[in-house]
């Protein structure tokens, strides 16, 4: 059975290559909206399915390397997405990516700023909550509760993931182990779970592989 990205639905599981310590391999990322759902109106909305971190051995790091460093724009937590989880993508892959203007709080303006960004953590507001006053941006609406927030990692433990929000002058949000979003110090360790759009569809070979768990849409790109 051969179906494009963009006819598939929300939950749907998309295999992406990555390369990553010398090793190319197919990692699952989830359909969160789809182009005619996505709340931004542009491209296929998509979140990787499990937690990642920095370097071969995927090690959880922090947001950014003082307490009161809590905005997203060149932090830690926004160079690992844009330069490395980006980073481990083919070129023709990275072609199928849209550069996307996201929403960021700086918190030293008092101000909601856009920033261009291939790959990106999700907001507060973008896993479901809305206990934020200075997000803005907008719920695609996956997720309902803990349960769906909840995530793990390649050994199937669930860990905690930065989002991309400052919840104060010392504290940035995050979604712990459980599910439930929180606010952490920026200084801690924690894992990520990245988020990027496509374009469109990869217009090559596809095909489903079945699991136990899953569906996986393989999208081989030219």
């Amino acid at each position: 059975m051969s179906r494009p990205i963009t006819d598939l639905p929300a939950g749907a599981l998309v295999n992406l290559m990555e390369t990553n310590g010398g090793n190319t391999v197919g990692k699952p990322w989830r359909i969160i909206a789809t182009a005619d759902k996505n709340p931004y109106k542009n491209g296929v909305f998509m979140l990787r399915d499990k937690a990642t971190g920095t370097g071969a051995g995927e090690s959880s790091f922090k947001w950014n390397n003082a307490q009161t460093e809590v905005n997203y724009e060149n932090s830690q937590c926004d160079i690992k997405h844009e330069a490395e989880f980006y980073g481990r993508f083919d070129e023709a892959t990275k072609a199928l990516i849209m550069p996307t203007a996201i929403k960021v709080y700086d918190n030293n303006a008092g101000e909601v700023v856009s920033i261009n960004r291939h790959v990106f953590a999700l907001s507060a507001r973008e896993y479901g909550v809305d206990s934020y006053a200075t997000d803005t941006t907008e719920d695609p609406g996956y997720f309902t509760d803990n349960a769906s927030r909840k995530c793990y990692n390649e050994q199937g433990k669930a860990v905690s993931v930065w989002a991309r929000w400052p919840a104060s002058a010392s504290a940035v949000v995050y979604v712990y182990s459980s599910g439930n979003v929180n606010t952490n110090s920026p200084a801690n360790n924690n894992y990520a779970r990245p988020d990027l759009w496509r374009t469109r569809d990869c217009g090559a070979t596809r095909m489903v592989h079945h699991t136990k768990e899953a569906a996986y849409y393989l999208c081989r790109c030219r």
